[in-house]
Formats: C-alpha cells, structure tokens, sequence
C-alpha cells in the first residue's frame, strides 16, 4: 500500500500539471459538479437512519477553513445510534474539495480497519468519491486514481463493505467533527465524541 502523504502529494501534483496545461482538461479529471449528476439520489432529511443489523455506519468529512491545510474526520456508529469511535486528522492540502473528501474517506478506512469492524456502510457527502468507489467499469485513470485504487485495496479486508452517498445535512457530525480537527487535530476517542460536537450527535440521535 502506497503511504497516504505520498497520494496525496502525487494527486495535488496531477492537479497542478493539468491546470498549468494548454489543452483541455479531459472529461474524467473535470470537476464533478460539470459533467455528472446521480439519478435518484437520497431524499434530504435530517433524521438519522441507524445501520443494517451488526453493521456499523461510517460518515467522514473534510473542511478547507485554514488555508493550505485539510480537516479531515470519521465517526463510527452502530445500529443502537452509539459510538464505536471519532476522530480528528488534519494535513496539508490544497483547495479541491473532492480530493479532500476521497482523503477523508482512506482516512476512515484505515480506522474502521484497525477498530476490527467487518461489516460497514461508509457515508460521504461527496458524490463523485463514492459514485467512482462503485463503478465496476476497471481502473480509474483520473487524479483521484490513487485514492480509488487505494481504497479498493482496503475493501478487502472487511467481510462486507458498502459506500453511500448522504446529502450534507445528513452528515453534521461529521462535519462539525472536521471543523474541530484543525484546533484538536490527530485524535481517536473511543465510544465517544469529543465533548464540542455532543449537541450536535445528540441531536441527531434523538431526531
């Protein structure tokens, strides 16, 4: 496996030899927001839909606040609404958004696999990242490859592992988690959250 500091140091890179270039970008490295919209994709609501039985649910964010810098965060919730694990990461990046978020979602790989979790449903409110998880269509040749190919790679080592895409009013914890991690940042709390985002998980829970 690649270290995660390197894809991202090698997909920044990409972006910035395609934005220096003369000829135009190609249609699979364009910004999502350009060319692609999910048919059918989940209804806005606020209410917070608890995992499949001994599943456990991962949602994962990523916010730009701070200049040249990422924060980056995954809460892990069973189907009982309570919390397996939080935490926090923050690293240098730069302003793409959608490379942030398949960061976010590596980052949440790597701790529901040193949690031990087998069965998991990962929630992202970037569309593009999961919608190019889920395609079946062979390698994926665009900036974001690296991260694709490295998170199919971790796939493998859970007994089932789905990914969906959840509107951002569905994924609050995770953002206010991300907002956090640039003042507490490269933190994991065990079947907890940190004490700043407890209205906001509660909320959700009892909602």
């Amino acid at each position: 496996m690649i270290p995660e500091e390197e894809i991202i140091r090698r997909a920044m890179q990409s972006v910035l030899e395609f934005s220096n270039a003369s000829l135009p970008i190609p249609s699979s490295v364009m910004p999502f927001n350009c060319r692609y919209h999910k048919a059918g994709t989940p209804t806005r609501t606020s209410r917070w839909i608890k995992p499949d039985p001994d599943f456990v649910k991962v949602n994962c964010d990523t916010t730009m606040k701070c200049q040249g810098f990422w924060g980056l965060s995954a809460i892990i919730i069973n189907e009982e609404g309570l919390v397996m694990a939080s935490a926090t990461w923050r690293t240098p990046g730069n302003e793409d958004s959608v490379l942030a978020e398949a960061c976010a979602m590596l980052k949440a790989m790597h701790l529901v696999k040193e949690c031990g979790f087998r069965k998991v449903v990962f929630e992202g409110d970037s569309e593009k990242v999961v919608h190019m998880i889920n395609k079946e269509n062979g390698m994926d040749r665009s900036y974001l490859g690296l991260f694709i190919q490295e998170i199919q790679l971790i796939k493998s080592n859970f007994d089932k592992c789905n990914f969906r895409f959840t509107h951002r009013d569905n994924n609050k914890v995770a953002d206010k988690l991300a907002h956090l991690a640039h003042t507490e940042p490269d933190l994991v709390w065990m079947e907890e959250v940190p004490l700043a985002i407890y209205d906001v998980y509660f909320h959700d829970l009892l909602n």
